[in-house]
């Protein structure tokens, strides 16, 4: 407890204090006038649509994609276990080698020819964002897997035998049983897909270095990397603030909805 105040809590309060004066050197206060600058900022709402965007579309693909390879590999049982341990193996890979064999494979003569047969415009608009979406899900769905098989593979086999007996099997089962009897482990496995989802900023930055990346993962973090690269400590507080109150509203709402979802099922 007294790590994390002194890590978190009293930073944290010393860049709410940043928000309402106007620089770090005087200190003027301003009141809400950062904030009512940052939104009226169109480079800050792209970057928060972006951010929306990317959270969004990339945490449904690897939790449906986690979701498959777990239940794929219980089924198989022991005898391809040592899958699970080579699907962790991206989280402890040094990202700059990541990036790098990344950018071989989008960047390279494949890519070229590629863009040259369907159209420059079409395949460039596409490949832009396509890498790092791909090596988020390639990423993080090694750990996911993990969680998630530990939570399938916990479930009673009565209620599984008591289904099946009923007749669900299939489709049917994974959504009347599974589904319901791993919902607070899922639940948990979205917020983490989630805070990893924002943390895509370094990966991004390596491999469209030196150029910026383009609108459609223009995150709030380079928003932010932009206004610390300028010394601008205002802007990049406020924007720093409202970027952590929008991930506590949404794990919020996601915590609030699986209690509810667990009080329906339980």
């Amino acid at each position: 407890m007294a790590g994390f105040i002194l890590i978190y809590v009293i930073p944290f309060g010393r860049t709410l204090h940043y928000t309402v004066v106007d620089d770090t050197w005087w200190e003027r206060w301003v009141g809400l006038e950062n904030f009512r600058t940052l939104f009226a900022d169109p480079m800050f709402l792209r970057a928060l649509r972006s951010t929306a965007v990317f959270s969004v579309v990339g945490v449904i693909c690897l939790i449906s994609f986690s979701l498959l390879l777990s239940v794929g590999l219980q089924k198989l049982g022991r005898r391809l276990a040592f899958i699970k341990s080579l699907l962790v193996a991206p989280i402890v890979l040094p990202t700059a080698a990541v990036v790098f064999v990344w950018q071989m494979l989008f960047q390279g003569p494949v890519m070229t020819e590629f863009e040259y047969l369907v159209g420059m415009k079409t395949a460039g608009n596409f490949f832009s964002v396509l890498p790092i979406y791909l090596l988020y899900i390639w990423k993080h769905t090694g750990l996911n897997i993990i969680i998630l098989g530990a939570a399938i593979a916990a479930i009673p086999s009565e209620a599984r035998e008591a289904a099946i007996l009923d007749g669900a099997k299939g489709f049917r089962l994974f959504r009347s049983v599974t589904l319901p009897l791993i919902s607070p482990v899922l639940t948990f496995v979205v917020m983490l897909s989630f805070s990893n989802s924002l943390k895509g900023f370094r990966e991004s930055l390596l491999y469209y270095s030196p150029l910026s990346p383009p609108d459609a993962l223009y995150t709030i973090p380079f928003y932010m990397d932009e206004y610390f690269q300028q010394f601008v400590f205002s802007r990049l507080t406020t924007s720093s603030v409202v970027f952590t109150f929008l991930i506590v509203l949404v794990l919020l709402v996601l915590y609030r909805w699986e209690n509810r979802y667990n009080d329906r099922i339980y």
